[in-house]
C-alpha cells in the first residue's frame, strides 16, 4: 500500500487562499472619482440658511450660514487667495434694502503650492461653511423679506480648472 502525503500541499493552498483574501479585502475600498472633463458639472453645491441662534430684527444683525458641498477630488480657492493665481472666492450681500452685509468669516484654508498657477494657493477641498453677518435696516417693518447672496468662485482638480462661476442664492428671512 502506498501512502501519499497531503499535508504540505494543503498548507500551501491555505497560504495562497489567505493571501488572495487579504489582497481582495484591501482592494475592496471605494473606487477613485472619475477624471474631470470640461463637461463635468460644477462640483460645488451651495446652500444658505439662517444660523440657529439668529433672530433677525430691525436695526440688528443676524448670521447666515453659506455652505459649499464639494465633490471629492476638487478644491475651491479661499477668500484670502492672493492675486496672480486662481480666482479668489467672493461672497457679497448685494445692496438690496433692507439688508447689507458685514465682514464674512471663513474657516482656515489649506495651503499648498499649485503647479498649475505656479503660486502658493489657499483652498478648501471638503464641505465648508462660511458665516455671513447681515444687518437689517433700522426701520424695516416686521414680516418676510427676501435676502440675496452673490457668490463667485473657481474650482479645480489636480488636472482641470473650471472657469470662475457666479451664483446667486436667495432665502426668505422673517424679520421680527
Amino acid at each position: 500500500m502506498m501512502l501519499i502525503k497531503v499535508r504540505p500541499r494543503v498548507r500551501r493552498v491555505s497560504v495562497v487562499l489567505a493571501a488572495a483574501l487579504v489582497v481582495t479585502a484591501s482592494c475592496s475600498h471605494e473606487p477613485p472619482p472619475a477624471p474631470p472633463t470640461p463637461d463635468t458639472p460644477t462640483p460645488v453645491t451651495w446652500s444658505i440658511e439662517a444660523a440657529p441662534e439668529s433672530r433677525p430684527a430691525a436695526g440688528g444683525t443676524f448670521n447666515v450660514l453659506l455652505t459649499a458641498k464639494m465633490v471629492r477630488g476638487w478644491h475651491m480657492y479661499a477668500m484670502s487667495q492672493v492675486a496672480g493665481g486662481p480666482v479668489a472666492l467672493k461672497i457679497a450681500v448685494p445692496i438690496d434694502p433692507p439688508f447689507s452685509g458685514g465682514r464674512i468669516v471663513e474657516p482656515a484654508p489649506k495651503k499648498a503650492f499649485d503647479q498649475n498657477f505656479n503660486v502658493e494657493t489657499q483652498f478648501f477641498d471638503a464641505d465648508t461653511t462660511f458665516t455671513v453677518p447681515v444687518l437689517v435696516a433700522a426701520r424695516t417693518p416686521a414680516g418676510s423679506k427676501k435676502l440675496n447672496l452673490d457668490v463667485e468662485f473657481q474650482v479645480c482638480s489636480e488636472r482641470l480648472c473650471h472657469p470662475a462661476e457666479k451664483v446667486s442664492l436667495a432665502m426668505n428671512v422673517g424679520v421680527q
